[in-house]
């Protein structure tokens, strides 16, 4: 695996903080300082030996001198800001020591001025640069003490002169100024290394992220953050176990991985996941802790941190070994390596997801893989499922056309052969029968008891009307000459038992001769169920126009029936059954609508186009069979 090796980074102190930024805190210093000194000379000019005009006067000079800076920063000039910078730490030296020969030499009450130059900048710059402006102070003290002894300004008078040693005078204070000098600096450099390893921890964690972030293999970014650890922290052992699947195993670790992992809870890493915060042990209990001990062995000094993702997700834990005290755990690392720990989760987690998202788009295809190959075969199950569908509706269509065509060439077979007997009775029979009658009556006339022959007579004539009736239900001659309406009312009359009734016939001979012919068939069959079994009052026949096609309407008030009664044909009745295919066949509908004690009424619709049966093979004159006559 990759090890991340960083390099030992030493940044400038100077970089810690912005240039432009501590310029601006020592400017803050230096007008407190002139601020302070211009004050205490107005309050007490006593103090000075010179007129506190003139100090105010170069307090000004000094104030405008040390503004340089200020306006180098304001023109971006940043080149020449470092060097302007340093040479007004050497004129606030200058300054001071000044300022502390006017005001009394080296027991000026304002010395003490120095040590606060001296304190501030070896804060705020850096202990080297207070150690040097030190020197220079105390190089310019010892010039202050050297002025007044050789009497260059006079002592003011109101500064107290009880110590008369002046020699004594600047050693001690030159000897407190480097004492300041030396603790400040001791002080700064602390901070100054702390804000360096802190910068470089940064610095590091930085690029591990940036590491992270490319890498899409969890035991690599186990391995980086680990290896980034090490070095970084000065770890001796670590190891990185990840929950990722049933249970934990070891992603990354210093040592080998164990050959058996042990099974169970580590009482550590426990406390970590509920606590959410690292956890720090003197030694492993291989009894509380076997999976660490396994992994760790006599192990000392063990931080572990907890991998967490929006404190909830056990990610794994994080355990490093710091065998030795020295030094301890500060507060600084500890934080950094819980920063390892929150970058080495996420990625963790984001890993996974990837890969858990490629596993389910990789089902997903695999999915829509069979799934377009069974849509393939369901379209060709479909299409020779619909083939056979069609084909067998086609022989299904031409079995019902040939049943039809059957249906409809007996339908005419029997239509002809009704009207052919007619014929015959009308032309044979019932005109011999006339005739003997004729001739019975003349025998009768003639004879001398004309009663003799009244019986022959009587039977003749009851054979002659028994022979019209049979010839207007073999086909009503007044069918073709008036239509429909009229044949049922002419049907109605002669039954002297049939109720009152009323046929409105709206169509006449307009209907078709095989549309006439299947309405008196369908209304013949209803009027005698009606006359025999309804028990009906009055009926009513209606015939008229009806969209594209003909309606004929027969109700009645009598006692109605079940209409499932119905449904199969009686012996020696046309039923409804019957009728139904007679309407059919010609492309129409029958309706029927009936309830026990509501009446009846029944609808038959034919189309006017299609009404009239079509000449088939079937209807051939050469097929039709022929009335034996001899009989």
């Amino acid at each position: 695996m990759t090890r991340v090796r960083r390099a030992r980074l030493r940044p400038d102190p100077s970089d810690l903080v912005p240039l432009a930024e501590r310029t601006g805190y020592v400017e803050f210093l230096r007008v407190g300082i002139g601020v302070l000194v211009g004050a205490t000379v107005v309050l007490r000019p006593t103090i000075a030996s010179v007129s506190a005009g003139l100090i105010v006067v170069m307090t000004a000079i000094y104030l405008s001198v040390a503004a340089t800076p200020m306006m180098l920063r304001r023109r971006d000039q940043h080149q020449q800001l470092l060097a302007v910078a340093q040479g007004t730490l050497l004129a606030d030296g200058i300054y001071l020591a000044w300022v502390t020969l006017v005001t009394g030499g080296a027991v000026s009450p304002l010395r003490f001025l120095l040590f606060v130059h001296v304190m501030v900048v070896t804060l705020l710059v850096s202990y080297r640069t207070g150690l040097k402006l030190a020197a220079w102070d105390s190089l310019l003290f010892l010039v202050v003490v050297q002025a007044q002894a050789m009497g260059v300004v006079a002592t003011p008078e109101g500064v107290p002169t009880a110590m008369t040693d002046a020699i004594l005078v600047a050693a001690l204070t030159i000897a407190g100024l480097w004492m300041m000098a030396f603790a400040t600096a001791a002080f700064s450099a602390v901070n100054e290394r702390e804000l360096r390893r802190q910068k470089a921890d940064l610095s590091r964690l930085a690029d591990v992220t940036m590491a992270i972030d490319i890498v899409d293999d969890d035991v690599e970014i186990s391995r980086i953050v680990l290896d980034a650890l090490v070095d970084s922290f000065g770890f001796a052992r670590g190891a990185v176990l990840t929950t990722q699947g049933v249970d934990l195993h070891v992603a990354a670790s210093t040592d080998a991985a164990p050959t058996s992992f042990p099974m169970g809870r580590d009482e550590v890493m426990e406390r970590a996941w509920r606590t959410k915060q690292p956890v720090l042990t003197a030694a492993l209990d291989p009894a509380a802790d076997p999976r660490l001990s396994a992994v760790m062995p006599d192990a000392r000094n063990v931080l572990v941190v907890p991998l967490l993702l929006r404190e909830r997700s056990h990610l794994g834990v994080i355990a490093l070994e710091r065998p030795t005290a020295r030094g301890g755990m500060r507060r600084w690392e500890v934080s950094m390596v819980m920063q390892y720990a929150a970058h080495a989760a996420l990625a963790l987690h984001n890993t996974w997801l990837t890969r858990e998202r490629e596993l389910q788009v990789a089902e997903i295809q695999r999915l829509q893989a069979e799934l377009v190959a069974y849509n393939v075969e369901l379209e060709q199950t479909v299409a020779s499922r619909t083939e056979r569908l069609r084909e067998a509706v086609a022989d299904l269509e031409a079995v019902d056309d040939q049943r039809r065509r059957l249906l409809s060439h007996v339908v005419r077979a029997q239509e002809d052969e009704r009207t052919q007997i007619a014929n015959d009775i009308h032309d044979d029979p019932l005109q011999k029968l006339v005739a003997a009658k004729m001739q019975t009556e003349i025998i009768a006339h003639a004879s001398a008891e004309p009663r003799a022959l009244d019986a022959v007579t009587t039977a003749l004539s009851g054979c002659i009307s028994s022979l019209r009736l049979l010839l207007f239900d073999l086909r009503p001659p007044i069918l073709d000459e008036q239509g429909v309406g009229a044949a049922i009312a002419y049907e109605l009359e002669r039954l002297q038992t049939s109720p009152a009734f009323d046929v409105l016939d709206d169509l006449g001979l307009e209907i078709p001769s095989d549309s006439r012919a299947i309405f008196f068939r369908i209304a013949h069959e209803a009027l005698t169920n009606a006359r025999k079994h309804a028990n009906a009052s009055r009926l009513d026949v209606e015939l008229a126009r009806q969209g594209d096609g003909f309606m004929m309407r027969i109700s009645d008030d009598g006692a109605g029936f079940d209409a499932a009664e119905v449904t199969a044909t009686k012996p020696g009745h046309l039923g409804l059954v019957a009728m139904r295919e007679r309407a059919e066949l010609a492309g129409g509908t029958i309706d029927l609508h009936s309830l026990p004690g509501s009446g009846t009424v029944l609808e038959v619709w034919l189309p006017a186009e299609s009404a009239s049966f079509e000449r088939t093979p079937l209807d051939r004159d050469d097929m039709a069979i022929p009335l034996d006559r001899s009989a």
